[in-house]
C-alpha cells in the first residue's frame, strides 16, 4: 500500500497567466524551458525532475483540453515525453474520464477489441500511448487537509492567517469555523489537535487503501497534492502537522511510503489508459 508523501522527484510548473486557447506545444515548452522551476530544481536536488505537473490539470483541467489542433496536434502526454519527463500528474476527475486497457504485454494493441477494458481508478497508475505514466491526484485526501468547510487548516483551534490587529498587525485570532464567531488563539489547545488530525488522516490514508485492496485484490496508492502554502502560510500549524503526519505512516505497518518515481519502478502500470477529445468534460 503506497502513499507517496515524503520528497517527490516531480515539477510543479507555476502558471503564467496564459489562457487556455494558448496552451499549445510551444507554450507548454516554453514554461518548462524558459521558466525558473527546472533550473532550482536541478540546483536543489542535482538531477532532473522526472515527472511535471503542468498548471491548471491539479484543479481538474484534463488532458483534451490542451490538445495543439493547431500544429501537429500533439497531446500533452507527447510534450512531456519530449521534454524527458516519465510521468504526469493530473486530477481524480481527469483520471476517472478515461478508458482503461489491460496490458497483457509491452507491445499489446490497444485498439484490440479483446482487451479487457473498463474505467480507471485515481488509486493506479497508467500508461499512455507517448510512454510517459500518468497519476491522479486523491481529492479526499487533499480536501480533508485544505477544504474551507471540513478541512483541518480551518479548526477553531489553529490561528486564523487572514484576520490580523489593525493598529499592531498582530494575529491572534482563531480560525472561523462555519462562519461562527472568533475566539482567541490558545496554542496549548492547538497542540493537541495536530496530533490527533495527524492520527486521522493516517487512518484515512489507510483505510481509502485498505477498502480498494479489498474490492480490486491489488495494491493501490494515494498520492496528495497541496500547495506548499498551506503549511506555515495559511496554517501555522500545518508545518508541525505534516511531520507527525509523516512519522505516524512510517510506522504504520499498512502502509509504505514512496516517491512517485519508487512506485513506478516497484510496481509499473499495468493498464494504458485513453483520452478523446469527445469525452465529456
Amino acid at each position: 500500500l503506497h502513499y507517496p508523501l515524503r520528497r517527490q522527484r516531480q515539477m510543479c510548473i507555476r502558471d503564467r497567466a496564459i489562457p487556455d486557447s494558448e496552451y499549445t506545444s510551444s507554450a507548454l515548452q516554453s514554461l518548462v524551458c524558459l521558466g525558473e522551476e527546472l533550473k532550482i530544481y536541478e540546483e536543489y536536488f542535482g538531477a532532473r525532475p522526472g515527472g511535471v505537473l503542468f498548471p491548471g490539470f491539479g484543479n481538474g483541467c484534463g488532458f483534451t483540453e490542451f490538445l495543439d489542433e493547431r500544429s501537429s496536434g500533439n497531446t500533452i502526454d507527447e510534450i512531456a515525453a519530449s521534454l524527458g519527463f516519465r510521468y504526469l500528474i493530473t486530477g481524480q476527475k481527469d483520471i476517472e474520464k478515461g478508458r482503461c486497457f489491460l496490458l497483457l504485454k509491452e507491445n499489446d494493441n490497444y485498439n484490440n477489441p479483446n482487451l479487457n477494458v473498463s474505467h480507471a481508478s485515481s488509486y493506479l497508475p497508467y500508461k499512455m500511448s507517448s510512454g510517459v505514466a500518468v497519476l491522479a491526484n486523491n481529492s479526499q485526501t487533499e480536501m480533508q487537509v485544505t477544504d474551507k468547510e471540513w478541512g483541518y487548516l480551518v479548526d477553531a483551534n489553529y490561528r486564523d492567517h487572514v484576520k490580523a490587529d489593525q493598529l499592531s498587525g498582530l494575529k491572534y485570532w482563531g480560525s472561523p469555523k462555519n462562519g461562527g464567531s472568533r475566539r482567541f488563539y490558545d496554542p496549548f489547545k492547538a497542540e493537541p489537535r495536530i496530533d490527533e488530525n495527524a492520527f486521522h488522516f493516517n487512518k484515512l490514508v489507510e483505510e481509502l487503501l485498505t477498502n480498494f485492496y479489498m474490492h480490486n485484490k491489488e495494491k493501490g496508492f494515494i498520492l496528495s497534492l497541496f500547495d506548499l502554502e498551506t503549511f506555515g502560510l495559511r496554517w501555522l500549524e500545518g508545518v508541525r502537522w505534516i511531520r507527525e503526519a509523516v512519522v505516524m505512516m512510517h510506522n504504520n505497518p499498512y502502509v509504505k511510503q514512496k516517491t512517485v518515481s519508487e512506485c513506478l519502478y516497484c510496481d509499473p502500470p499495468k493498464r494504458h489508459i485513453e483520452f478523446s477529445a469527445d469525452m465529456p468534460r
